[in-house]
């Protein structure tokens, strides 16, 4: 299985989930906006910040991200840009 596929099976396992009121990154029975990219891309160097003795990320944590292709030296524009093929039925 490739990454993009891993990846998009990630996003899918986080549906339905409840929201995380405590935005607490270590807990993965929850979630919330800036938790959900934090759990599909784990290889990325997420800003973490401790509130209340939780480890969190918050969206401004996510803002301070470095641009992707930034971090990653395999990325090309077009690799990001590409839409995904849908297999016919």
């Amino acid at each position: 299985m490739d990454k993009q596929h891993t990846t998009i099976l990630t996003a899918l396992a986080q549906v339905g989930k409840e929201y995380d009121f405590n935005f607490d990154v270590v807990m993965r029975q929850r979630i919330v906006c800036s938790e959900l990219v934090y759990v599909v891309f784990p290889e990325l160097p997420w800003p973490i910040s401790k509130a209340l003795g939780r480890d969190t990320i918050s969206p401004d944590n996510v803002a301070q991200l470095p641009p992707l292709c930034s971090i990653r030296s395999s990325c090309t524009a077009t690799a990001w840009q590409s839409k995904p093929t849908l297999a016919k039925p």
